[in-house]
């Protein structure tokens, strides 16, 4: 079965999986992922991630704020107890969506989605600086339910 809601802009759930790895490290870590998106308030959609790495007790929370959204662009604001909040601009299409955060003091990265063709989204993103760089790859799903 074709999944055809699109990620990030349809409420829905996403689960995933991935590694976590560093430029300066060979080592990576295994990652699982959940992603849930809600229905717009006041023109703003919220997606809320979890995060949890293969090894490390403590998870990671983060909430997007998904607004201004345009038929190829979008807002996006990120909270989290790391970073606590940063806001970026984000790109999107048919088959590709993608964001970054360019505040060199907080944080620097991207983010982008590749649909497949069975729906599910191939993900790669990138936050750090020139050679200290933390590198994420991975896919995300809807479940069957």
């Amino acid at each position: 079965m074709t999944n055809t809601k699109e990620f990030l802009f349809t409420p829905s759930l996403w689960l995933g999986e991935g590694k976590i790895s560093f430029t300066s490290s060979p080592e990576f870590l295994k990652f699982y992922t959940k992603w849930e998106i809600k229905e717009k308030e006041n023109d703003i959609l919220i997606a809320t991630q979890i995060v949890e790495i293969q090894g490390i007790v403590e998870k990671t929370f983060n909430t997007y704020f998904i607004e201004d959204i345009q038929p190829t662009s979008f807002k996006v604001t990120l909270e989290n107890a790391i970073v606590g909040s940063i806001t970026g601009m984000g790109r999107r299409d048919s088959n590709v969506i993608s964001w970054e955060f360019l505040n060199g003091d907080i944080l620097e990265g991207f983010e982008v989605y590749k649909k497949q063709e069975n729906g599910d989204y191939s993900f790669r993103g990138e936050y750090g600086r020139e050679e200290f760089k933390t590198i994420i790859e991975g896919i995300i799903w809807l479940p069957i339910i």
